[in-house]
């Protein structure tokens, strides 16, 4: 597993490669809470997807799809287009909590769950 928290800002990247590692990634996704920072959604995409290239290239069996959780609202807005340049072949699943309906993602992902 490899985990990026994000909110006005990219946090450094958490990998895990056995299950109690994924445990604890885990656990701290539960427990992390909200910043309340902010929304940088493209930037934390666009790390998550250079992250998954890196792994690739070190790894040819190395296979992943993004998990994006947040509220939707992006400090800076983006477009389906530059949402799909940045993603290339990556596939991206999106849940939001919150009344946020984001467009460019709900037209992107390949899976989209809101919560409100």
């Amino acid at each position: 597993f490899l985990l990026r928290f994000f909110d006005g800002g990219i946090h450094p990247l958490e990998v895990a490669n056995t299950p109690e590692e994924a445990e604890r990634l885990s656990r701290k996704v539960t427990n992390n809470g909200f910043s309340g920072g902010g929304t940088e959604i493209l930037g934390a995409i666009k790390y998550a997807t250079r992250d998954i290239r890196k792994a690739m290239q070190n790894d040819p069996h190395f296979a992943a799809e993004i998990m994006l959780i947040t509220d939707g609202e992006p400090n800076t807005p983006f477009t389906a287009d530059e949402l799909r340049q940045v993603l290339g072949e990556v596939k991206l699943h999106c849940i939001i909590i919150g009344n946020n309906v984001n467009s460019a993602l709900k037209e992107v992902a390949v899976s989209y769950q809101q919560y409100n």
